[in-house]
């Protein structure tokens, strides 16, 4: 019997899936734990594949995929994980164009800035931090923390996209389960 191999187009969901499903321990993930249970041993495919999830995490989730050690490879790391999700200026600005809101919340892009430091981080509902390239990347605050439930902001979303279900927005629900679980461990 013959190993089965793997698409391009069938490592890729299976690695991400992988990497959400490691990063719950919170440990790093192994470059050879990666290759052996989400892309059936076809190394060769490694590096191409893991520029892929990058752009796919970082663009449509604002989660980083960071290696960290010693490189084992030209192009590659021994271990890698998923950085705490932030929001970028320009995701924010993109989710609003997308759901029609930036003319009803900002009317030009460059007062963005202005109205999260004062309607959301004066409140504490949001927390910025500066990059290096000068963008702001904003992380739940104090008080969304404590004031806002995390299922419910992930149900809000599901229901703006019709046929979703939270499932299908696998950063976010790993976040909300992380929440959960945290939620459970501090009432006992």
């Amino acid at each position: 019997m013959s190993a089965s191999v793997y698409t391009m187009g069938g490592m890729i969901p299976n690695t991400i899936l992988y990497l959400f499903m490691q990063n719950f321990k919170k440990t790093p993930i192994a470059r050879g734990d990666i290759v052996a249970n989400a892309m059936n041993n076809q190394h060769t495919s490694f590096a191409e594949v893991m520029a892929n999830i990058s752009e796919i995490l970082e663009k449509s989730f604002g989660i980083e995929l960071t290696g960290v050690g010693q490189k084992s490879g030209r192009c590659s790391y021994g271990n890698y994980i998923l950085m705490k999700f932030k929001c970028f200026e320009d995701m924010i600005w993109t989710v609003l164009e997308r759901l029609q809101l930036s003319k009803a919340i900002c009317k030009q892009r460059q007062n963005l800035r202005c109205i999260l430091n004062q309607e959301y981080v004066s409140t504490l509902l949001l927390k910025p931090e500066e990059s290096s390239s000068g963008q702001y990347r904003y992380d739940w605050g104090l008080r969304a923390e404590k004031e806002i439930s995390k299922p419910s902001v992930l149900k809000f979303v599901t229901e703006l996209f019709p046929g979703k279900q939270p499932y299908g927005f696998p950063a976010q629900q790993s976040i909300d389960m992380g929440a959960q679980n945290k939620d459970s461990t501090e009432g006992e």
